[in-house]
Order: structure tokens, then sequence, then C-alpha cells
């Protein structure tokens, strides 16, 4: 998932960097400059990426603990527990 999306948002920078004016883009900006643009771009995107997948997997990891530990300590709220599921 993480590669698709770099891959997606390294295409889309890629086109609009060769579709840019000649006169106005290419001839002022040195190329390494741009790469160096690019890997910042890309390093941000993989580090913001992984911390929000590492969150939602806490969350879920977290309320899957308190309803597995409320259910062991009071087995009744098993039915409202299913119903709140359900809708």
């Amino acid at each position: 998932m993480e590669v698709k999306i770099k891959d997606e948002y390294f295409q889309k920078l890629l086109d609009r960097l060769i579709k840019a004016p000649i006169n106005l883009f290419h001839d002022i900006t040195p190329v390494a400059r741009v790469l160096g643009y690019f890997n910042e771009d890309l390093s941000c995107i993989n580090a913001e990426l992984l911390n929000q997948i590492r969150n939602i997997v806490d969350c879920n990891l977290g309320l899957l603990i308190v309803l597995g530990k409320s259910l062991w300590n009071i087995p009744q709220l098993l039915p409202v527990f299913v119903y709140f599921a359900y809708i």
C-alpha cells in the first residue's frame, strides 16, 4: 500500500515536471535540486504514512483489549456489545 501511494505521487510529480514550460522551469532550476525535493517529499510521505498506520493499529488494538476485558469481567454485556456492533 505504501509503495503504491509513493509511486502514484512520484508519477504525478514527474508528469508535472516534464510538462512544465521549458523556458520557465528547466533553464533556471538545477536537476539535483528537483530530485532533492522529490526525495524529501517521498520521505515525508513514508514517515507520515507509517505513523498513521501505527496509530490506527494501536487504537483498534486498545479498543479490542478494553472490550475483551469488559466482557471478561461482566459477561452480561455481550448482548449490548453485539447490538452496538450490528448498528
